[in-house]
């Protein structure tokens, strides 16, 4: 028994596919087709004996004249058949997550002094897995730090949109995910900042808004200053530092003394010149440090980044890309403050908060800020795949200063598609 339910109508790509390879497959001799005047469409025509067609016999050589056409649209049609199955012909799984392990010991010193390290690096997977393997020397055994970003939508940000600036905290927050760190990450607003930074100060804060908030920029930048004095890790993108202060609503323009602190403010709070220098627009640096090539740091607007003189001299550290364009300045650099460490960027988010984002994770993952040198060991290894070795020993040797505690060794991958972090502590023998 037959149900007297209609099939749906036919919509989309592959309703339009069938309705071309149909009309190429019925397409016309050459006849006109006589049209309804009543309904504007092609009326049928009505069936004679022995199956002629009332508008009289085709021309000759008609239907050779619309074979190609007919031949070429059958063709189209089967084109786009395949391309419509094509995602399930072209599929490829995706490649299985990466298994990787780290292992590291001193294994004596070096003629010079130097601690000598081994490691091994082991990977069980069927295809090659190119990564890299670092080691610094710490002051300190990593430790992880409660992590809290900035976000207030009643502030205006400046060098980046809303959204990319929301988009720090929200990166961040995955990108240390991804490497396993073992703290949370806060997004403060103006109240939760200032309750953060009068608190515990083994703890690392996001400022991405461009400017110092106005509950950080009291009596000289007070709260601030003491937070970073007494422990804190400070990560800034913006203008230079401390140049401008504002509050909610207040939208930043150059002169305007409400908001414009100038060149005083940097210098009062590093004690000197360290980013001022002479000022060019949208730097961008071109030469990695090794310690950019060692932990793939990628942030390299260099703008109004540190000086590397003025750096070098206050004990800092160049983490990212160096620009030599004026000025010598980096990309990122680290510099000690009383017991803290503040990490300066060389300008804003503009509108890519991945590269900041990555390079937070990353300098909070390995605990850069609590680099005893700037010396690092690096190799790049190659593991797995057919016939390849699923495991690499290799050396380093790092100073053995009176400040190193110990070495910290880090596996991670070369390019893009996975994503692991393993890392090892040795202390100093």
């Amino acid at each position: 028994m037959r149900c007297g339910v209609r099939n749906p109508p036919r919509t989309g790509l592959g309703a339009a596919v069938a309705h071309l390879f149909a009309t190429a497959w019925r397409w016309p001799t050459g006849q006109p087709r006589r049209r309804s005047a009543a309904a504007g469409r092609p009326a049928p025509s009505p069936p004679t004996p022995g199956g002629s067609d009332p508008a009289g016999p085709a021309p000759p050589g008609a239907g050779a004249r619309t074979a190609p056409l007919r031949l070429a649209l059958v063709v189209l049609a089967l084109v786009f058949a395949l391309a419509l199955a094509g995602e399930f012909l072209l599929y490829v799984a995706p490649a299985p997550p990466v298994a990787v392990s780290l292992a590291a010991h001193a294994a004596g010193t070096t003629a010079n002094g130097d601690t000598l390290l081994t490691y091994t690096v082991t990977g069980s997977n069927p295809y090659p897995i190119p990564l890299r393997v670092s080691a610094v020397a710490l002051r300190t055994p990593p430790r992880p730090r409660r992590v809290g970003v900035f976000y207030d939508p009643a502030y205006e940000p400046l060098l980046t949109s809303r959204t990319s600036w929301k988009g720090i905290g929200d990166h961040v927050t995955v990108e240390l995910g991804l490497r396993g760190y073992g703290e949370r990450v806060d997004i403060l607003d103006a109240a939760a900042l200032a309750r953060f930074v009068a608190g515990a100060a083994d703890t690392a804060l996001v400022l991405a808004v461009g400017y110092v908030p106005d509950v950080l920029a009291q009596d000289g930048y007070a709260p601030l200053k003491d937070w970073v004095s007494r422990g804190g890790l400070l990560f800034w993108l913006g203008d230079p530092f401390t140049f401008y202060r504002a509050g909610p609503g207040q939208a930043i323009v150059y002169g305007d003394p409400a908001v414009t602190v100038g060149w005083s403010g940097p210098r009062d709070f590093f004690g000197g010149d360290l980013l001022e220098g002479s000022r060019r627009d949208r730097v961008r640096a071109l030469n990695p440090s090794p310690l950019a090539t060692a932990f793939d740091l990628r942030y390299s607007w260099a703008t109004v980044g540190p000086l590397l003189a003025p750096l070098a001299a206050r004990g800092g550290t160049a983490l990212g890309w160096t620009a030599t364009t004026g000025d010598v300045r980096t990309s990122l650099g680290l510099l000690p403050f009383g017991q803290g460490r503040i990490v300066l960027f060389g300008w804003g988010v503009l509108d890519d908060e991945v590269a900041p984002s990555r390079d937070i994770a990353i300098v909070l993952a390995s605990d850069l800020a609590a680099l005893a040198t700037p010396a690092v060991a690096t190799q790049a290894v190659v593991l797995g795949g057919p016939g390849a070795p699923g495991d690499y020993t290799g050396t380093f040797s790092l100073p053995a200063g009176p400040g190193v505690a110990g070495y910290l060794l880090v596996a991670f991958p070369q390019g893009e598609g996975q994503v692991f972090h393993e890392q090892t502590f040795v202390p100093r023998p």
